[in-house]
């Protein structure tokens, strides 16, 4: 059984972490804080991520980012590996997730970088988690759905289930 996830609002998350609630924004601006895909914050892994943060640990950031690189490799080598399209979606539907986690672990990484270079490394880091997220849909022959006529956005959400054509 997984152990029990608290789970916080902004106000109680700048509580837990004994910040302002404005701080709360502002780390999550930096890629410090990270929402969960219920828009809530998971107080435990915030935490961590604080810590790291506050304490400049650089070569904790470091190992976690690349650990989060080699997770996200595996998880797309499994899905290649798979028999048939079904298993690849079921595998990419429970292990997908490694993937956005890729992308908060080197948005931490980046976090500890002025505002101007922030951005590019951001930048870099985003071309890096969409080509995953590309090649798992291209595993799975998953499409996003066509925008729909006089819609100004299309939502695909990833993490606990995929919003995706398939």
């Amino acid at each position: 059984m997984r152990p029990k996830v608290e789970r916080a609002n902004q106000s109680k998350l700048a509580e837990a972490l004994a910040i302002t609630d404005r701080r709360v924004r502002q780390l999550e601006d930096q890629g410090v804080i990270v929402r969960d895909s219920l828009g809530t914050y998971d107080v435990a892994v915030n935490r961590y991520r604080y810590r790291l943060f506050k304490t400049r640990d650089n070569d904790r950031v470091s190992a976690d980012a690349e650990q989060a690189a080699w997770r996200a490799q595996d998880v797309l080598d499994q899905i290649h590996a798979a028999p048939n399209l079904k298993e690849r979606r079921r595998l990419a539907r429970k292990l997908g997730p490694a993937i956005g986690e890729l992308g908060e672990a080197m948005a931490l990484s980046n976090a500890f970088f002025e505002a101007h270079e922030r951005d590019f490394l951001n930048k870099f880091a985003g071309l890096l988690v969409d080509r995953a997220f590309a090649e798992l849909c291209n595993l799975c022959r998953w499409r996003l759905p066509d925008k729909p006529a006089g819609s100004a956005t299309v939502k695909a959400r990833v993490g606990s289930g995929f919003d995706i054509r398939g």
